[in-house]
């Protein structure tokens, strides 16, 4: 695809490149601060790991569509079958890190409402179970992408580069439809009922348990109760920014035919969702940042003394 302005080219040529490393690194950052001991107090901890390791999966087939943009090169669609699989995994695979991030938001409901149930969503196998069970799901979900995708031989002889993006692996009109329903659901309606939901009732239970507190609790009580709020609006934050990623890179596919500089836009957009987690705890979450800074600089920062009060041990919840 040709660059006719300074804005094009950066979009087309660094754009994609600054998403990849910049993602690469957070999240591997990610992973080693939550390697740390202190970690346990941040709630479903592997659901975290989970994450960062998807992310960072769902990251490289930026690579592939950097190359279809900039050279007319499909690196992992170089046959009808590879065509069919890669579409496949990549539609599978693209809704995971928000129904993770909603696994998150429910223990935060759980940890106001029910304490010691939320403790059972802590717990590894647990988590474990739940990542396997929405893998399962959106293969199963996805299972007629495969049918409408096809490797298109006459557009692979076509080496013609303009204004427009020309991929090989391709649907025609009725599995572009059918495609757009299924994936509507998935990364708009379904994530977007979820936060909604688990957000209200989430903040209805913080403001009726905050007069109860403010009496009957103790002052340890009082912090704790003063941390899960706090998590709680971080894990909304959370949910409603990575749905907000999604939204231009959908409208355009779904509103304009044509990919342009504009659709290549949003799909870089969208790819910073997978990059995005790792620097919003770093800015949201003290505990991570605290630790953040202990590995980069092997030296403690000074430490909020809630923290230190809280510092409750969770071992028994991870077995």
């Amino acid at each position: 695809m040709e660059s006719n302005s300074a804005f094009e080219w950066f979009v087309l040529y660094v754009l994609p490149l600054l998403t990849i490393c910049f993602g690469l690194i957070g999240n591997s950052m990610g992973l080693a601060v939550l390697s740390r001991k202190k970690m346990d107090e941040i709630g479903p901890l592997n659901i975290y790991r989970y994450i960062f390791i998807f992310d960072s999966i769902f990251l490289l087939s930026l690579v592939n569509h950097y190359f279809i943009v900039t050279y007319s090169i499909d690196i992992l669609s170089s046959y009808n079958f590879t065509c069919k699989l890669y579409k496949y995994f990549l539609f599978s695979f693209t809704s995971l890190s928000s129904l993770l991030l909603i696994y998150i938001l429910i223990e935060r409901y759980l940890s106001i409402s029910y304490p010691t149930e939320s403790n059972q969503l802590r717990k590894n196998k647990v988590q474990f179970v739940y990542l396997i069970l929405i893998i399962i799901l959106n293969l199963i979900y996805y299972t007629p992408v495969p049918y409408y995708y096809h490797y298109d031989y006459n557009l692979n002889k076509n080496e013609k580069i303009n204004s427009t993006i020309t991929e090989v692996c391709v649907s025609d009109s009725y599995g572009k439809r059918v495609i757009s329903y299924l994936t509507c659901f998935s990364r708009i309606i379904m994530p977007l009922f979820l936060i909604i939901i688990f957000s209200i009732i989430l903040i209805y239970k913080i403001f009726k348990s905050k007069s109860s507190i403010a009496t009957f609790y103790s002052d340890r009580e009082k912090l704790i109760f003063k941390k899960d709020v706090h998590l709680s609006i971080i894990s909304i934050l959370f949910n409603l920014i990575q749905f907000s990623f999604s939204l231009p890179d959908l409208i355009t596919y779904y509103l304009y035919n044509e990919k342009n500089i504009t659709y290549v836009l949003n799909v870089n957009i969208y790819y910073f969702s997978y990059a995005f987690n790792f620097y919003f705890l770093l800015a949201s979450n003290s505990l991570f940042r605290n630790e953040f800074w202990e590995i980069l600089f092997k030296k403690k920062p000074p430490t909020n003394p809630d923290i230190l009060l809280l510092n409750r041990n969770q071992a028994n919840n991870h077995n």
